[in-house]
């Protein structure tokens, strides 16, 4: 199978880099309207901070489980699960007044996002040269501080304008995640970088 082109090269990795700010839209979006749903919940900070709680914990050990089924599986489905795992559990998140229903959902997001960065790093390292790589290891870093940016700025102007703050909010941030499975289908399963011996 022949090396990806340079500008399907520059297209894998573009599309790596929006696509894992668009995993953020599913990370850091609740952390905005915080105090607001503890509101919503009746709840106090540190009852709904247990969100956090339980998401960084699940999203830790699933890093070491979807890192290994990384390995063995195709890792643009792994991306396109994660993002589809994230995108329903947080609709359904919008949709709850359970305080104990929305650790459950907020956890399983968890396992969403642990199928983001291991898999898509497999996906460049397959298709770029090594020194490629080291360029864009510190791109990378850059998506997820403009993905919380935008992140922030988008669910803090719709919980300002909003009654029903942080529902809209999950509602809004949503309609981003089809559109990140569309573009990335084509570019990511491109030809591999043939392995020289």
């Amino acid at each position: 199978m022949n090396a990806p082109s340079p500008r399907q090269q520059q297209r894998i990795v573009g599309v790596i880099w929006i696509t894992y700010a668009l995993f953020y839209l599913g990370r850091v979006n609740f952390s905005v309207v915080l105090p607001a749903l503890a509101i919503a919940l009746d709840a106090s900070r540190a009852e709904v901070g247990a969100l956090g709680t339980v998401f960084f914990w699940v999203y830790g050990i699933c890093h070491f489980i979807s890192g290994e089924i990384g390995s063995h599986l195709s890792p643009f489905r792994m991306v396109c699960a994660g993002l589809l795992i994230i995108a329903l559990f947080n609709i359904a998140f919008a949709f709850q007044t359970s305080l104990l229903v929305m650790l459950v959902l907020w956890g399983i997001n968890g396992i969403g996002q642990s199928a983001g960065w291991a898999p898509m790093f497999r996906i460049l390292a397959e298709r770029l040269d090594r020194s490629q790589i080291k360029v864009i290891s510190t791109l990378m870093p850059f998506s997820y501080v403009i993905g919380t940016a935008i992140t922030w700025t988008l669910v803090g102007a719709v919980a300002s304008r909003t009654a029903v703050i942080w529902r809209s909010s999950a509602r809004m941030r949503e309609s981003f995640k089809p559109c990140g499975v569309a573009l990335g289908a084509p570019a990511l399963t491109r030809p591999k970088r043939r392995h020289r011996a």
